[in-house]
């Protein structure tokens, strides 16, 4: 008899108390649980904006030294034409649409896809398509999927204009940049 008072008088949880304390641990975990993705968004899109502001870095420094001795500068059909001061070669800054797409049509709309390249006189072809002598951002430069696109490039009173110079995440959205600037270079003519 003592054995029984003694457990009746044990203190303890009730079955009600460990299933609400079960159910609130459970509430807590969902919580967490639906919190884990959407941090993990904002980490992959502030690593992609670091990235990309990296890459549009790159890109207008790349630019700036290309064209700081430029002269005889011609722009025609969105490529910017121009002869090195030092050494007179002939060049060309232009657009590398992807494979298996054409201008103009539905898989280019607006400034998608268009990675900066550098074609220079001495340039080779290939399949009649001349092969650039080096790209500016180089594919290697454009990771994560991250594609360096102009809209428009212009040159009046000596100053090269590039509209809407920017980065998109191919993987993402193609009509919504990264970062974006206009990127405007004094040239030596």
């Amino acid at each position: 008899m003592k054995a029984l008072n003694r457990l009746k008088n044990s203190s303890g949880f009730t079955i009600t108390e460990l299933l609400a304390a079960m159910l609130i641990l459970l509430m807590v975990a969902g919580v967490v649980a639906a919190g884990v993705p959407v941090a993990s968004n904002a980490f992959v899109k502030a690593v992609d904006g670091a990235n990309a502001q990296a890459l549009l870095s790159t890109t207008v420094s790349a630019l700036r030294d290309e064209l700081t001795d430029a002269q005889r500068v011609s722009v025609s059909d969105n490529q910017l034409t121009y002869y090195h001061a030092e050494d007179g070669v002939k060049s060309t800054i232009g657009v590398k649409l992807p494979a298996g797409t054409t201008e103009g049509t539905t898989e280019t709309n607006a400034t998608n896809r268009i990675i900066v390249q550098l074609y220079s006189a001495y340039g080779t072809y290939s399949n009649g398509v001349k092969v650039p002598e080096y790209q500016l951002v180089s594919d290697a430069a454009a990771t994560k999927n991250l594609n360096v696109v102009f809209d428009s490039v212009t040159y009046a009173d000596g100053v090269v204009t590039f509209k809407d110079l920017a980065v998109y995440n191919t993987t993402r959205s193609l009509t919504d940049p990264v970062v974006k600037t206009d990127l405007s270079i004094r040239v030596l003519e």
